[in-house]
């Protein structure tokens, strides 16, 4: 029986048609233009630098009078929610409401929102995490402590 399987190869580099022609004018071997797909648009021209947003801060709920028009992240426990407003425990055991965004629901008896401070506890909500059913505040209330005073120079200044 004779074997009717060819073997199919790639022709090489010199059998290519035009492979010795540079490219056209414009067009670099390293950096090609190339079409872009009508759902797939070229991405915006960036200015070479990561943007970033200023650091936000870890707050209790004693230190929101300092931060008044500002972004914070607060850690507590929820203890309610009624009518668009968290009750939320901080970590310190001060009370803070906060105005929710009703994109996402609080899952958790534990978590950490991220507002705009409208005045000593009342914040206004950006986006939160939820975080879990365990928790030590008092932990967490130390480290905010730290953080805001005697080693504040190793955080992030805002």
């Amino acid at each position: 029986m004779v074997n009717s399987w060819r073997v199919l190869t790639r022709p090489t580099r010199q059998q290519q048609p035009f492979a010795h022609q540079p490219p056209p004018p414009g067009v670099s071997r390293q950096i090609r233009q190339h079409q872009t797909h009508p759902r797939h648009p070229p991405a915006a021209p960036s200015s070479g630098r990561m943007e970033i947003d200023q650091p936000i801060p870890r707050v209790n709920a004693e230190l929101l009078a300092r931060h008044v028009g500002r972004k914070v992240r607060l850690a507590g426990r929820v203890d309610a929610i009624e009518n668009g407003r968290l009750t939320l425990a901080a970590c310190d055991g001060g009370r803070v409401v906060v105005d929710v965004n009703p994109t996402r629901p609080y899952t958790t008896a534990f978590a950490e929102v991220v507002g705009v401070v409208k005045g000593p506890g009342h914040l206004q909500e950006v986006e939160h995490d939820n975080w879990g059913e365990k928790f030590d505040m008092q932990v967490h209330n130390e480290l905010i402590k730290l953080a805001n005073g005697t080693f504040s120079q190793l955080f992030a200044k805002v």
